[in-house]
């Protein structure tokens, strides 16, 4: 049973840091107003996890990959912070956009995933 927390621990770690990694390479070369890195995180998560739902992985590989590597990647709380931030500063279209594109995306990236 502490396997799956080790697993779990270990993935985690190593998605929040490659969460970090690619968020401060975005923020290098993009300067908009938009949150495209926590955007591109998201989409790209939901389809990798789509990926290895596809596979039918091993609860083992899931608990690594699954629960642990995305849930340390990908991040709805950043991207709530980032959606409320732009609707506080009057960007109304951008917030709307964001929000919008960020489910659809993440839907359709998700759905990909699955069906590869």
């Amino acid at each position: 049973m502490i396997i799956n927390f080790v697993l779990v621990g270990i993935g985690g770690g190593l998605g929040a840091f490659l969460r970090a990694w690619i968020t401060e390479g975005i923020k290098k070369i993009w300067y908009r107003d938009y949150p495209l890195a926590t955007f591109l995180i998201n989409v790209t998560g939901a389809f990798i996890l789509g990926v290895l739902i596809s596979f039918q992985a091993g609860n083992l590989w899931m608990l690594l990959f699954g629960t642990g590597l995305m849930g340390g990647y990908t991040t709805f709380s950043t991207f709530n912070y980032e959606l409320i931030t732009l609707m506080k500063s009057g960007r109304k279209k951008t917030s709307l956009l964001y929000e919008l594109l960020s489910v659809l995306c993440g839907l359709a990236a998700a759905a990909v995933g699955m069906n590869i």
